[in-house]
């Protein structure tokens, strides 16, 4: 017989910009063996806000600038990096 395992989803936060936010969301991606890697430059998110005419909210920049480079589909998933954004009407 199979036993049913009941249990909460792990949320090493609760959002961007509460205390301890970085190093606490960098703990469990370390813990779950997936490498943090930081987007490098400002110019991208200044690139993207002129290609959509749109001001990219702080704690988005924040996160992205901390995580936005991680290559782990287990983590990203369906996540566009910031240089690939683009207007909802253009995407498929």
């Amino acid at each position: 017989m199979s036993e049913i395992i009941n249990r909460e989803p792990i949320l090493p936060i609760r959002q961007i910009g509460e205390d301890h936010w970085i190093e606490n969301l960098t703990s469990f991606l370390d813990n779950h063996d997936v490498e943090v890697i930081s987007l490098k430059g400002e110019k991208i998110f200044q690139k993207t806000e002129q290609y959509l005419d749109w001001i990219i909210p702080l704690q988005t920049k924040d996160y992205f600038f901390n995580f936005g480079d991680i290559e782990s589909s287990d983590f990203m998933y369906n996540l566009k990096k910031i240089g690939e954004w683009e207007v909802l009407t253009n995407s498929i």
